[in-house]
């Protein structure tokens, strides 16, 4: 990734989707997500490194930051129905909406 010089990294927790051969895959917390962006910090001082605000709201997007992310990303669709992006089904069910 060095050699690229990027000027933003990101992590994401990965979002098991249904009808896929890993639907039943379920991470028990984003530690490794937090511990990642940690370690990317540390490699790209300089890059971006976001923090979403979609997966677990204001919360989550706290502990990204507090691990080394120093941006805010969301996902925000041009559609007034959210029940038609996948990404959105553990907001929905969370009632985290954002």
């Amino acid at each position: 990734m060095e050699t690229n010089d990027p000027d933003m990294v990101r992590v994401m927790t990965f979002l098991p989707q249904q009808g896929t051969p890993l639907e039943g895959f379920r991470e028990k917390s984003n530690l490794s997500e937090l511990k990642i962006i940690s370690v990317l910090r540390l490699m790209f001082p300089k890059c971006l490194i976001p923090a979403s605000l979609d997966l677990e709201g204001i919360d989550g997007m706290v502990y990204r930051l507090n691990a080394g992310a120093n941006i805010v990303t969301s996902i925000l669709p041009p559609i007034p129905d959210w029940k038609a992006l996948q990404i959105t089904t553990a907001i929905l069910k969370s009632g985290t909406e954002t």
